[in-house]
């Protein structure tokens, strides 16, 4: 694992205005850009404050008008209905989501997500699923996430699945947040480049 700085990592959750409304190539080509993120936490560690505060900074980036932002318990709910085609940005957030089981058309919706966009070609998805357990959420929706942002150090199983991701190092930033009562701080963990 690498340690970087955070906005090195989260430059890549906001791209450019410009870069997601140049228009395809070809008419058929769908270049919607999605990204998927797990919210990790304890209770009360500060995981819905954290998404609230990621809603702000899309609403400052990309303006009130471009951004479609919908939070829901109920994932089959938020897959069949939480996606706006008129805004160029979409936020689906799906809370507490180790509560509630999926049907299988739900999980297929999420993996085909940028499909489900008929109407516009050009644009950003982010979809976000906030747990207190990462086993407890369905396989689907913990598969290839592009970040991990943990607000607190995970405890059984899930400690040894987040220790191979964010290393000895990692684990103990997560200690430091917990023993110092830092809810502000986050670890966030780049999937695609390995990087903390």
């Amino acid at each position: 694992m690498q340690v970087v700085e955070y906005q090195t990592i989260l430059s890549d959750l906001f791209p450019s205005i410009e870069s997601l409304t140049v228009k395809p190539q070809y008419q058929w080509l769908n270049q919607i850009e999605v990204r998927k993120i797990i919210v990790y936490g304890r209770e009360k560690s500060g995981k819905t404050e954290l998404v609230r505060k990621l809603a702000e900074v899309f609403i400052e980036r990309y303006g009130l008008e471009n951004c479609n932002i919908v939070s829901s318990r109920n994932a089959d709910l938020l897959m069949q209905t939480g996606l706006d085609q008129s805004k160029l940005v979409n936020v689906l957030v799906w809370d507490d989501a180790t509560l509630q089981k999926i049907g299988r058309e739900t999980a297929s919706r999420f993996f085909r997500i940028r499909h489900l966009m008929t109407l516009r070609r050009t644009g950003l998805i982010v979809a976000i699923v906030i747990c207190h357990r990462l086993h407890g959420i369905p396989i689907e929706f913990r598969t290839e996430p592009d970040y991990i942002l943990f607000k607190s150090l995970p405890i059984g199983y899930d400690k040894s699945v987040v220790k191979r991701f964010v290393g000895i190092k990692g684990i103990r930033y997560l200690r430091e947040i917990i023993t110092n009562g830092e809810r502000s701080k986050t670890l966030v963990y780049d999937c695609r480049r390995d990087e903390a």
